[in-house]
């Protein structure tokens, strides 16, 4: 029998610009981080978020001074593997000539077909960041398939809200709001500008999970094509 690859694919902009973006694809071989868990029943990066806002607020107020150890703190990778993430990658894509929305596509594209997947036992799973859904799919599957990575078209799957729905989509957005903190630490001190966060990444290996290879000219010129030829 097959093994299928699960990918749950999510983004972020946090900390790299508003022409920038995270994309992160979690993967897992467990069929249940691929069962809605209910309608927005997970908590995401920005719930996460909003509770150490409104702690860090609620101290202030009362004068009690700020607890780091009562910060809600982000799961870390320890957690979600012993639920059955495997691995993740991730890579950054500026939009360049294109809308963040539009090059989004190319990105998942990209971080799927350079790491060694099975087209026809990976199934994608994605948090909806598209208001067409079927022109979303469709250049999904015909960036990849002009990568050579032939994709069923029924193996993506593209989920409304399901970053708080689906375990592994979650993971995906969690873990691509910590590689955001991450990179936003980690060039701090060439743009001391940059919004201080009362959260902090968990220990990942960040770098050593990074898809190296950019988004170049020719890649972009796919996706020209693509825009170009849907109905």
């Amino acid at each position: 029998m097959t093994k299928i690859t699960y990918l749950g694919i999510d983004e972020t902009s946090l900390g790299i610009g508003s022409d920038s973006i995270i994309l992160v694809a979690a993967e897992t071989e467990n069929p249940d981080l691929c069962k809605s868990a209910g309608y927005l029943a997970l908590k995401k990066s920005k719930d996460y978020l909003r509770a150490a806002n409104a702690y860090i607020e609620s101290e202030n107020r009362d004068n009690q001074g700020i607890r780091p150890s009562k910060v809600p703190n982000l799961p870390n990778i320890s957690e979600m593997k012993a639920n059955g993430l495997k691995t993740f990658h991730w890579t950054r894509a500026r939009g360049g000539r294109f809308p963040r929305q539009l090059i989004e596509h190319a990105g998942i594209a990209h971080v799927v077909a350079t790491n060694g997947y099975n087209p026809s036992s990976t199934v994608l799973l994605i948090d909806v960041f598209y208001a067409n859904l079927d022109k979303s799919r469709f250049l999904i599957k015909e960036y990849l398939h002009a990568r050579g990575f032939k994709i069923p078209s029924q193996n993506i799957e593209l989920w409304g809200s399901g970053d708080k729905t689906i375990p592994i989509i979650n993971y995906a957005d969690l873990l691509a709001f910590q590689v955001g903190l991450y990179l936003n630490e980690k060039y701090r001190r060439y743009f001391p500008e940059r919004l201080k966060f009362p959260l902090k990444p968990s220990e990942i290996p960040y770098d050593e999970q990074r898809v190296m290879v950019p988004l170049e000219s020719n890649s972009r010129d796919i996706l020209e094509k693509l825009v170009s030829s849907w109905k």
